[in-house]
């Protein structure tokens, strides 16, 4: 069966997937550059060996997991950009921090070098 979503309430219905997704947030303290302290922020389950989502609090940058944006792509019928929007939109809202589009980057786990890879340790 499906359904016909108004534009206006599907950010609203997206928002609610992801909270119900209950994600473990962690936190890595690291020097991505010599004297520069920053750290990266996981979207995760304690189980799982990649992150659905880690932003980059020095870069700006959001990496988002591929198979979470087909996801959302696939069950709310949306473009690859849509999709990348609203969750976009969804971090910014748990984190209270704006997010540009063109630091948004989707990945699978064997792309970027393990930027979605469970760190050995948490700070």
């Amino acid at each position: 069966m499906k359904y016909i979503i108004a534009e206006s309430y599907k950010e609203k219905i997206v928002f609610k997937y992801l909270d119900k997704k209950n994600y473990n947030l962690y936190k890595q303290k690291l020097v991505d550059h010599p004297g520069v302290k920053t750290s990266r922020l996981y979207f995760m389950y304690e189980s799982e060996e990649y992150a659905d989502i880690v932003y980059h609090y020095w870069s700006g940058k959001l990496f988002i997991n591929g198979e979470l944006q087909e996801e959302i792509m696939n069950f709310f019928g949306m473009d690859d950009l849509d999709a990348e929007v609203v969750i976009s939109q969804w971090v910014e809202d748990k984190i209270n921090k704006k997010i540009e589009i063109i630091n948004v980057s989707v990945m699978y786990k064997t792309s970027f070098a393990g930027e979605l890879l469970k760190p050995d340790r948490w700070e």
